[in-house]
């Protein structure tokens, strides 16, 4: 493995970039420390590099989001640089390296973060026997319009992203181990904001809000790190780590044979292809299709250097210098774009589309000062079509608003369509909410600042109703539509004429 980007940093101060060198074996860790009475965010890394002449221990601590210091411990012989790495560790960890698979976090001490390791390639290389040589990145300009660069802008900003610190996460160097740590976190935070003692530890919810800041880094800057509590920012938090985990389930069968029949059924049922025939696999809409995947390394790789691409093409812009190779990049607009899977179509405010969103809008806002349409897009994700053919019969459809309190579900929206999430729920149950007031949906809305104002997201989705169940009291224990409907519908006072949320 070689050495992350990380150590460079601090081989460049010593004045030996030129010299070879990697991390000896798996002597790399990076810890982390959050404690939010204290205003600590602060992490710690500790690598044993292989170096010209022998072995050194290498260090790099500082607050969450910022370079910090490091220090280049002297070049050492193998047994007595472990003997350094393994003090330092245990000093700030109060934990053994040797036990490190039992790892116990102890208070007021580090946190050893697991970490998908990956191996990226550096932008600097060395000819045997000739200078380093360096490759400038030129960003070229970006090819979408003004508004939808600002919106791209805006669902990628660190407001929309809730401080989450990308550079561990968009670069999948947090392990699914580490992130479902996170997710026990966030539930013993979830048990404190409901007044459950018991799950929750007696524990108060800066100490919680800390376990989890420590599990999962966050760049706060110099800001002392705000505690989570209210359950709408904890589903912030959670929506993001589902995103990244996804979910899982594990069966257990008596024997083989009936683990097969188990394997080959769900493969039949997602697909609508026999297992035995998978070599002449053909796609069925509406079904999943079988992706041959490279291995899981491989597939790793490809994701950190598109992805690295994007933070590098940000910072590469100067002009080259002699002895430096210029690659062209695409702009990180257009790479963040692209991460959505999704055609943004522009609406000229003329287009008769517009203009039925427009008055849609006016007319639904339940005030004369009620937001201002800006812009619209029409939105095509990819296989969406395909994917509609399954309900194509379903008719009664409308055209209803859709918004959400976590400001993030933008990008997510767009990149996975809405989904129920596992702790969705609310005044009539479980399921997606949409309204035909724009009034209704606006007092979900996340708004954020952009170019002096306030800004926000909504949806307008065709939605198939089918059969409607009619109920004019909350019930929140609702799960689906009763037998023989397709969806609830809650009635309040106001409803639009059917000109306004025109049926299909």
């Amino acid at each position: 493995m070689t050495p992350s980007s990380l150590p460079s940093q601090g081989l460049l101060c010593r004045g030996v970039q030129s010299d070879p060198c990697e991390v000896h074996e798996d002597y790399d860790c990076t810890l982390n420390q959050t404690n939010i009475g204290n205003n600590n965010n602060k992490f710690y890394i500790i690598q044993l590099l292989e170096v010209s002449g022998g072995f050194a221990c290498w260090n790099r601590w500082g607050r969450v989001g910022e370079v910090g210091q490091s220090k280049l411990g002297d070049i050492k012989p193998l047994e007595d640089a472990k003997k350094d790495f393994e003090k330092k560790f245990k000093d700030k960890t109060k934990n053994s390296w040797a036990e490190r698979e039992h790892f116990v976090a102890q208070p007021g001490k580090y946190t050893l973060i697991k970490e998908d390791v990956v191996k990226v390639e550096s932008l600097c290389a060395q000819v045997e026997g000739g200078p380093v040589r360096t490759v400038v990145q030129r960003v070229q300009p970006c090819s979408l319009d003004a508004p939808t660069q600002r919106l791209i802008t805006n669902i990628f900003s660190k407001e929309m992203l809730m401080n989450l610190d990308v550079k561990k996460m968009s670069l999948g160097k947090l392990s699914k181990q580490q992130l479902l740590k996170g997710l026990d976190a966030l539930g013993a935070l979830e048990a404190a904001l409901k007044g459950q003692e018991d799950r929750a530890g007696g524990r108060s919810l800066e100490d919680l809000s800390s376990d989890f800041y420590t599990l999962i880094p966050h760049n706060f800057g110099r800001s002392r790190p705000p505690p989570i509590n209210s359950l709408e920012l904890l589903r912030a938090k959670e929506d993001i780590l589902l995103g990244e985990v996804g979910q899982s389930k594990l069966s257990y069968f008596p024997s083989l044979e009936d683990a097969k029949k188990d394997f080959e059924k769900k493969f039949k049922d997602k697909t609508k292809n026999s297992w035995a025939e998978r070599e002449h696999f053909v796609a069925h809409p509406g079904k999943y299709t079988l992706i041959e995947v490279q291995g899981e390394m491989e597939a790793q790789e490809a994701v950190v250097k598109v992805l690295a691409d994007i933070e590098l093409a940000q910072t590469l812009q100067a002009a080259p210098e002699e002895g430096e190779e210029v690659e062209e990049v695409t702009h990180p607009l257009d790479r963040d774009y692209q991460l959505l899977r999704c055609q943004l179509q522009l609406l000229d405010p003329e287009a008769p589309e517009y203009k039925v969103i427009h008055t849609y809008m006016k007319q639904t806002s339940g005030s004369p000062r009620g937001p201002v349409l800006r812009h619209a897009w029409k939105v095509n994700r990819d296989g969406e079509e395909d994917r509609f053919q399954t309900h194509s019969t379903l008719g009664n459809r409308r055209l209803l608003w859709y918004s959400n309190t976590v400001a993030v579900t933008v990008a997510a929206i767009l990149t996975r369509g809405l989904r129920i999430m596992p702790h969705s729920g609310g005044r009539v149950g479980k399921g997606i909410y949409f309204a035909s007031e724009n009034s209704k949906s606006a007092s979900y809305v996340t708004t954020m600042k952009c170019e002096g104002h306030r800004i926000a997201y909504m949806f307008l989705a065709e939605v198939a109703l089918g059969r409607e169940h009619h109920i004019t009291a909350d019930d929140d224990n609702l799960k689906q539509a009763p037998p023989g409907f397709d969806s609830v519908i809650a009635r309040g006072r106001t409803e639009p004429a059917s000109a306004l949320a025109p049926r299909r």
